[in-house]
């Protein structure tokens, strides 16, 4: 995992999970949504993007979708840290804003989850259709769908590898 723990990739991460974990904040300050909005938007549409010294379209798409990944996965252990504390310090009267707290971090992992995997699946051409059904189904198997997204993992980020290796070789 070398080629995605990079400085441009932990501090997306770190944006990442003040994103994903903002929404008591935003909840006080609405005009927060100001600066999360086109911070989330960017992280988004362009993390990892300019990583690979590649002219290919589709590997640039692989890498992407590779750092979204890593990104939904990294992000996981701090944010059921945050919610962890959060629920017990939460009182009787903010229940409320603990499960808006909790829906809002699991819609903003599952839109970059989701980025991420559709980014690999359209863009990877070693993946199989065996192993695009295997990672469909244990997606829904806790525990099974980290192992399952780990391999999913290093498999583009191989790719993007070879690709680049290739690349270096035929100039």
């Amino acid at each position: 995992m070398k080629r995605i723990l990079t400085l441009p990739n932990i501090l997306h991460l770190w944006l990442f999970c003040v994103i994903a974990n903002s929404y008591v904040a935003i909840a006080a300050q609405p005009i927060l949504l100001v600066a999360i909005v086109p911070a989330f938007l960017f992280l988004n549409a362009l993390a990892g993007i300019w990583e690979p010294d590649t002219g290919s379209k589709r590997i640039k798409f692989c890498h992407h979708g590779g750092v979204l990944l890593f990104l939904f996965a990294a992000s996981i252990l701090p944010s059921a840290i945050y919610h962890i504390i959060l629920a017990s310090v939460t009182r009787d009267g903010q229940t409320a804003t603990f499960v808006a707290s909790l829906l809002f971090c699991i819609c903003i992992e599952a839109i970059v989850f989701w980025n991420g995997i559709i980014c690999v699946y359209c863009t990877s051409r070693q993946m199989s259709v065996k192993r695009r059904v295997i990672v469909a189904i244990c997606g829904m198997i806790p525990v099974v769908n980290f192992v399952v997204l780990h391999k999913l993992l290093r498999i583009a980020m191989d790719e993007v590898a070879a690709a680049k290796a290739q690349e270096e070789t035929t100039q």
